[in-house]
């Protein structure tokens, strides 16, 4: 995490696990690199556990997330809480709205930044 920032990437994936997740909470860099990531309107992913890391990072009204077997993309934001084998493609096709993890997230990826969270005002909302 101090070697690079999150804005030298497109997106950031956290994928869940209950062991890493818990030393992610105890790294202010992990929560800043976060909060960093959505200022900066990046695309972000998250998986199991994870998804109440960014959650609790984030700290926004208007942004939801999964909790529970469907895959949310909010704001750029693509949670799936509950994660199957199926959830997770090697071939993809770009589509808007897509129900699985993998689609969904590559296609907020394919958008570049989500402008939206600047024209609702979120990305002023999180201190980085």
């Amino acid at each position: 995490l101090e070697g690079q920032r999150s804005t030298m990437y497109d997106a950031i994936f956290i994928p869940g696990g209950a062991d890493s997740i818990a030393t992610l909470r105890k790294n202010g860099r992990a929560l800043h690199y976060v909060r960093e990531a959505f200022g900066h309107l990046k695309s972000i992913g998250a998986t199991g556990e994870a998804v109440a890391f960014v959650k609790d990072a984030c700290q926004l009204p208007g942004v939801t997330f999964s909790e529970g077997n469907d895959v949310v993309d909010s704001y750029g934001v693509v949670t799936a809480s509950q994660t199957e084998a199926n959830g997770f493609k090697e071939a993809i096709t770009l589509v808007k709205g897509a129900k699985d993890f993998t689609t969904a997230f590559s296609y907020a990826i394919s958008q570049h930044k989500n402008y939206q969270r600047e024209l609702d005002g979120l990305a002023n909302m999180v201190a980085y």
